[in-house]
């Protein structure tokens, strides 16, 4: 469960036995309230559904990659009243699951419940520690300004651990030409695309006005 963007985020699946190849799992971000899914995420209880393509409100949102599935069974995994994700199963049989199971599964899901949050819990620190690492090397970068091609460098590298993002490099004003220009080196982009990066704040213009007001950009 993705609490930014309100989704439920697929990390993983597995067949219990060979799928006819034109079958799939479902996969692909699901909205609140999206299909059964959604419907775990918003009623936080578990969910038994006999045959998916008679049962009122719920398959007509269902996602397109998961229509050919007859029958579900869910739950919500949450603890204190956080969500934390579902556990799911589908099957292409209609009535594949009953309400013996259902109650069967209730002690293993709350057990799944507690290893989950372990392991996000685990994943944190590790997000943490790394992102404490990536300070460090930035104020080591800091202290040991020399050549600003070499600077930029280690400071965009030692960012790359806390943006998790595809490029990174720093634009610098030109006052000459009224333009944001890349230096060199920019992680992520080959130096013969730099030019396309270049921004122009010509007087008057809204990325001049934008600049000047000093807000961030996101």
């Amino acid at each position: 469960w993705d609490p930014t963007r309100r989704m439920l985020i697929p990390i993983g699946s597995r067949a219990a036995g060979p799928l006819d190849p034109s079958l799939e799992l479902p996969h692909g971000a699901i909205r609140f309230g999206e299909g059964p899914s959604g419907w775990l995420a918003r009623q936080r209880t578990p969910l038994r559904i006999p045959d998916l393509d008679r049962y009122p409100g719920i398959a007509t949102r269902l996602p397109s990659d998961a229509a050919h599935f007859r029958s579900f069974l869910g739950y919500p995994l949450e603890i204190s009243g956080e969500l934390l994700g579902t556990f799911e199963f589908y099957s292409v049989n209609p009535s594949e699951f009953s309400e013996e199971i259902l109650s069967q599964l209730a002690g293993p899901m709350e057990t799944a419940t507690l290893s989950l949050q372990t392991a996000l819990v685990h994943e944190n620190e590790i997000r943490r520690e790394a992102e404490a690492q990536a300070l460090a090397d930035i104020s080591r970068t800091v202290t040991a300004l020399s050549e600003p091609e070499t600077f930029f460098d280690q400071l965009a590298r030692a960012l790359a651990p806390i943006l998790d993002a595809q490029y990174i490099g720093f634009l610098l004003y030109d006052e000459s030409t009224e333009t944001l220009e890349p230096r060199k080196p920019f992680l992520g982009t080959p130096e013969y695309m730099l030019p396309l990066f270049r921004i122009s704040l010509a007087a008057g213009s809204p990325a001049r006005a934008r600049w000047q007001s000093m807000e961030s950009a996101i």
